[in-house]
């Protein structure tokens, strides 16, 4: 588990889902469909969705509500190199629980900080696809999933999320959203079924089937 001075540290995470929770929940009018699969999980746990908005993250915390929002507290979220390194961004994304994430490089080296807080015991929104795919496209699946689930044993949680009147091309309002949780599965699971080519997709796969 995280060390006690470790949540006081992410504070400000608290006040942030505070002010998004209350704002995206009646802006978007978020409809949310199997919360009560989150009774069971305790943290850690790692939250596996599909992306297709820079609100995503907060989207899906506001759908889970203060209840579990507390129980799987603190949060981590990776942030793509670039956008961590910059003056403006980097530091107060990471008083939210944003941590550094590369897409250059081997496996270990790109998620080396990912290991770090998964082993510290942080709990994790994760987007395995890599980047935004919009509505309509077809995603390539990055292998960060696959390699944390042939690497740790952990809890996962499928998540998809859904926008109404965004096409493909990002264009139309972000509003109407669904936020749909899945049965949580553990990547030792996983790994028993799949050989490590099929795990991330197998993985992806919980989630794009969820209706």
């Amino acid at each position: 588990m995280p060390a006690k001075t470790s949540s006081i540290k992410y504070f400000p995470q608290i006040l942030t889902f505070a002010f998004f929770a209350f704002f995206l929940k009646y802006a978007l009018g978020i409809k949310i469909k199997g919360k009560e699969k989150l009774n069971a999980s305790r943290r850690p746990v790692i939250i596996v969705a599909n992306h297709s908005s820079k609100l995503d993250p907060f989207v899906v915390l506001s759908a889970m509500g203060w209840r579990y929002f507390l129980r799987f507290y603190p949060w981590k979220f990776p942030l793509a190199k670039d956008h961590a390194q910059k003056w403006w961004l980097g530091k107060p994304a990471a008083l939210v629980g944003c941590y550094e994430i590369s897409g250059k490089g081997n496996l270990d080296e790109s998620l080396k900080g990912t290991f770090h807080c998964i082993d510290q015991g942080y709990s994790m929104i994760f987007f395995p696809e890599g980047k935004m795919v919009l509505e309509g496209e077809i995603a390539k699946i990055k292998k960060g999933i696959g390699y944390i689930c042939a690497n740790r044993d952990i809890s996962l949680i499928p998540v998809k999320i859904k926008y109404k009147d965004f096409d493909k091309r990002g264009k139309g309002r972000q509003r109407g959203a669904q936020v749909i949780f899945g049965e949580e599965f553990n990547s030792r699971e996983l790994r028993e079924k799949c050989n490590f080519h099929e795990l991330s997709f197998a993985a992806m796969g919980r989630v794009y089937a969820l209706k």
